[in-house]
């Protein structure tokens, strides 16, 4: 009998950290940018570091743009992810292990414990992260923000700096991290019988 081979489910996942700064205004948040930013075809999660400048017109929650809300920052790890053949449910608790991931390599770096409220990451009720799910006609995206600098921010955040965290280790560390757990789940349902 050949041996179990667990590279049989699973399913390509790609990750790509940008090495120039980008600026975040919420249209990178579309489908193929990664495409036509990156070359990469399909399934895709990619860095980059940079400024957030999201005017309140440009903000895809319906509830922030409503309450008139705008995000900036100085500087923060951006990740843009994009899948193909997922439904909007499945993208959010894509986000959620996303944003859980960060949480536990920060706990890893650091004396500090983040928690998670929905799909955010607070230290001492001040914020760490922005995050956002959302579908277009052919994929489901999300964008998850990290912030580096806390400098002149419109509500109380915290950085890595603050916490003294390499945003450059940070960053490869979480795109490794989360495309294993994307490979893992991929072959957890790939390798169980049906018992129907």
């Amino acid at each position: 009998m050949p041996p179990v081979s667990e590279s049989g489910g699973r399913s390509r996942m790609n990750i790509y950290f940008l090495d120039y700064p980008i600026t975040y205004t919420g249209e990178q948040l579309r489908p193929h940018w990664i495409l036509k930013t990156t070359n990469i075809t399909g399934d895709a999660l990619v860095a980059f570091h940079g400024p957030c400048q999201v005017k309140t017109e440009a903000l895809v929650d319906l509830h922030d743009q409503a309450n008139k809300a705008f995000i900036y920052s100085e500087s923060m790890v951006h990740l843009i992810g994009e899948w193909f053949q997922s439904d909007l449910e499945t993208t959010v608790l894509k986000q959620r292990l996303l944003v859980a991931t960060v949480g536990e390599i920060i706990r890893e770096k650091s004396n500090y414990v983040p928690r998670r409220r929905g799909n955010d990451l607070y230290i001492d009720n001040r914020k760490l992260t922005v995050s956002v799910a959302t579908i277009s006609p052919v994929s489901t995206l999300l964008h998850l923000g990290i912030n580096i600098s806390d400098k002149n921010t419109p509500v109380p955040t915290i950085g890595l700096e603050n916490l003294r965290i390499c945003q450059f280790e940070i960053t490869n560390l979480l795109l490794e991290r989360f495309k294993k757990e994307c490979e893992d789940i991929a072959i957890s349902r790939a390798k169980v019988r049906s018992v129907a």
